[in-house]
């Protein structure tokens, strides 16, 4: 008879193993809980942050993985779906670059949602576990305007190269949107129409070349900000342009009507110091305040060469 008892309860163990082994497995997370998956898992890395730039992630979970979407406005569905490196931490994409309102370990960021290379919408992306600090040299990831990088939670990566993705970490604009600000008096908020990237630019004199190599003296809202060299092949003196850093350093973007034989709409045209007694400009041209007096204090003696 007790022979007959060991043989059934032993039955019943292997029945149980088996039971187990078929059914859903108890994953551990980095807190501590667990979460139930099914089956098979993929080649995703584990849950938590890298000290690198870190992509958008998925969760894994009973049911099926879910990407956040993107809505029409480009602006995106907070309510919709997770996408963030553990269940509960949502991966929005409706936040404010100055309120900084992100979740937890999240930064806002600006980002190109239709793979441009435009920034036309801003999400919440993950921190980098050992991120990179204001004025340190950082990684984007996918491209420049993918809104992730490995800088700090109060900066992105700017100055990136298109080919390495390399850049440096500038702080983001402080204050408001209707009054923006800069912790550091050497730098200004450079706050484009598109109202996306508002970033703290270093403020430099278009007339002494102090920016960077790689970087322009460019006009931006009363004062001039070292910018990234759009000019590519072109921006001497009467090229077509068509962005304020679309030109070579010493020269600036204008009206093309102000400019002697130029063939667009907007063109390169020379500084010029109005704090001299007889300003340089080429023939034809006069030396012109670039800015109205009295915009900003340190700007009034820069001139543009105009046709008069």
């Amino acid at each position: 008879m007790r022979d007959a008892l060991n043989l059934l309860r032993s039955l019943a163990s292997l029945a149980l193993l088996g039971a187990l082994a078929c059914g859903p497995q108890l994953t551990p997370l980095d807190d501590g809980t667990n979460v139930t998956t099914q089956g098979e898992t993929d080649d995703a890395p584990p849950p938590g942050r890298t000290s690198g730039p870190v992509p958008p992630s998925t969760t894994t979970s009973t049911s099926t993985t879910t990407a956040n979407p993107t809505s029409a406005d480009g602006t995106g569905d907070e309510s919709a779906g997770t996408s963030g490196p553990h269940p509960d931490h949502p991966r929005v994409t409706k936040c404010d670059l100055f309120d900084q309102d992100c979740p937890r370990g999240d930064k806002c960021m600006p980002w190109s949602n239709d793979g441009s290379n435009e920034w036309n919408a801003m999400r919440c992306s993950p921190v980098a576990d050992d991120p990179a600090a204001p004025g340190e040299a950082c990684l984007a990831l996918d491209s420049p305007y993918s809104g992730f990088d490995d800088c700090d939670d109060t900066s992105m990566c700017w100055y990136v190269d298109a080919g390495t993705l390399e850049g440096t970490c500038v702080p983001f604009c402080e204050g408001s949107i209707e009054l923006p600000t800069c912790a550091n008096p050497d730098r200004n908020c450079l706050f484009p129409d598109n109202e996306i990237t508002t970033v703290c630019l270093p403020t430099c004199d278009p007339l002494f070349f102090d920016c960077a190599a790689g970087q322009v003296c460019a006009p931006n809202d009363g004062t001039f900000l070292c910018m990234a060299d759009a000019s590519g092949p072109t921006g001497a003196e009467g090229d077509t342009c068509e962005a304020v850093n679309g030109c070579d350093p010493g020269q600036a973007c204008i009206e093309g009507v102000d400019v002697p034989d130029c063939r667009g709409d907007t063109c390169c045209a020379p500084f010029c110091d109005l704090s001299e007694p007889m300003p340089m400009c080429p023939l034809g041209q006069v030396c012109t305040p670039y800015f109205e007096r009295g915009t900003m204090p340190g700007v009034d003696y820069t001139g543009i060469c105009r046709l008069p």
